[in-house]
Formats: structure tokens, C-alpha cells, sequence
């Protein structure tokens, strides 16, 4: 009797140890073409953002998975579940419906209005686009104060398509956030050739996990907030970002 109850004691251990490992696995979803903070590079997901979270992943024993998708679907796995996680999303309201949010930001993005060099365009206010062109990125929020204006807008798939575009004079004005349209601009071989017409804000990205989760994704929010902290101030994070830097991923 002794025997047999050891052995179920045994396999019930293993079972429950398995259990627990298996609930440190996270998907987290990345954007395909985001750089420098989240793009696929030779068929591996690569950029500031995702070597950010491999490393609070790391120091919190948790196994990490990355998943890329159209910035689009991103969103939509994260809101039914499809992913524990989102590597950066800016907060809306709309978004906290279905994200619990970290309090700490893992970017900080300057969103501004570009116009081409030499184009003689001039923009005092975001009121002055009326009745103007503007090219942006499908499913991208670029402030409250944008967001809300009745523009006349060319919406794009990405960051790549609507440089394209602006390169060619098809829109006057873009909408982007600056070190990914820097980013993309660099690798089009477009870089230098447009400046900052107006600058919108600066906002925050955080990571964001799935309200599915439940308070496990809550719990998750605040372990990620203490560690990108930690990471921040014994400098781990600025060395990630110089790191890309270097590569001339901005």
C-alpha cells in the first residue's frame, strides 16, 4: 500500500511541477516591421524592444516565445487571448479594455508631422492640415489631439509604404513616430531627405499583457514594471539601446 501511494504522491508531483513550468511559458507578440524596436531580421525576431523583454523574461524566470504580426493583428491577439503579452503598445483607453498595462514604459516615442526638405511647406498647428493630405499607418494612434481632427488621410499598411508614397509626392505630410520612420527611412535610402514639420507629443510604450489572464496578467504587469526599473538603473536597458544603435537601427 505504502508502495502504491509513493508512486501516486510521485506522479502527482511531477504533474503539478510541470503544471507550474508550463504557466512561466509566455507568447509574446511582436510587430514584423517595427525597427528598431520589433522586426524580423533573417526570420528571427530581433530589436530594442525584444531583447528588453528577453531580458526581464530572463530575470524572472519566465520562458519567452515571440510571435510576429501586422501591427493590426498584434492588437487582435492580445485583446482574444492569442498572446499572454505585447513587447510595447501605447495606452488608450480603448486598449485597457482588454490590456493590463506595466506602470513602467519601455520606449518613449516622439510622434511628429514630416514634410519632404525643400518642399517650402510650413505647419504652425495640427488645425493647419485641414483640408491636407496626410499620409498614416493603418491601426497606429498618434495622440488624442491628431486622432480626433476630420483630416483627409491616406491610410498605409506600414511604415515602408507610406514613405514610399511621401517620396514621391503622392501626400505632402506623414504622421510617425520619429526613430521608425528614421528607421525605415535609412533602409529605403531616404534618410536626410525629409525633416519635422510640427511635433505632436512624446508618448509612452509599455508592455501590456492579455486581461484574459486574469490577475496572473496583472501580477505579471507589476513583475515586469519592478524589473524593467531594475534593469533601467543598473544600466542594462541604455546598454540594449546603444547596442542598436550601433547597428543604425534608428
Amino acid at each position: 500500500m505504502k508502495k502504491k501511494f509513493s508512486i501516486a504522491v510521485f506522479f502527482t508531483a511531477v504533474l503539478f511541477c510541470s503544471d507550474s513550468v508550463m504557466a512561466e511559458k509566455l507568447i509574446i507578440g511582436a510587430v514584423e516591421d517595427l525597427p528598431p524596436f520589433q522586426y524580423v531580421e533573417a526570420g528571427k525576431i530581433v530589436g530594442i524592444g525584444i531583447d528588453i523583454t528577453h531580458e526581464i523574461c530572463k530575470r524572472l524566470g519566465i520562458e519567452a516565445e515571440f510571435q510576429a504580426f501586422p501591427f493590426k493583428r498584434y492588437l487582435y491577439m492580445a485583446e482574444k487571448g492569442e498572446v499572454n503579452c505585447l513587447a510595447g503598445a501605447s495606452y488608450t483607453e480603448e486598449r485597457a479594455k482588454f490590456l493590463y498595462f506595466c506602470s513602467e514604459p519601455v520606449h518613449v516615442l516622439k510622434t511628429a508631422i514630416f514634410i519632404r526638405k525643400g518642399s517650402g511647406l510650413k505647419l504652425s498647428n495640427l488645425i493647419d492640415l485641414k483640408d491636407k493630405n496626410v499620409g498614416v499607418v493603418r491601426g497606429y494612434t498618434y495622440g488624442a489631439e491628431f486622432d480626433k481632427l476630420d483630416l483627409k488621410k491616406t491610410v498605409c499598411n506600414d511604415e515602408n509604404e507610406m514613405i514610399r508614397i511621401f517620396r514621391h509626392g503622392r501626400v505632402d505630410f506623414v504622421a510617425a513616430y520619429e526613430d521608425i520612420f528614421s528607421a525605415a527611412s535609412g533602409q529605403q535610402g531616404f534618410q536626410g531627405e525629409y525633416e519635422i514639420a510640427y511635433t505632436i507629443s512624446e508618448r509612452k510604450v509599455y508592455h501590456g499583457f492579455s486581461k484574459i489572464m486574469g490577475d496572473r496578467g496583472k501580477e505579471l504587469a507589476e513583475k515586469f514594471s519592478m524589473t524593467l526599473r531594475q534593469m533601467k538603473e543598473d544600466l542594462t536597458y541604455q546598454k540594449i539601446v546603444d547596442n542598436y544603435l550601433r547597428r543604425g537601427k534608428k
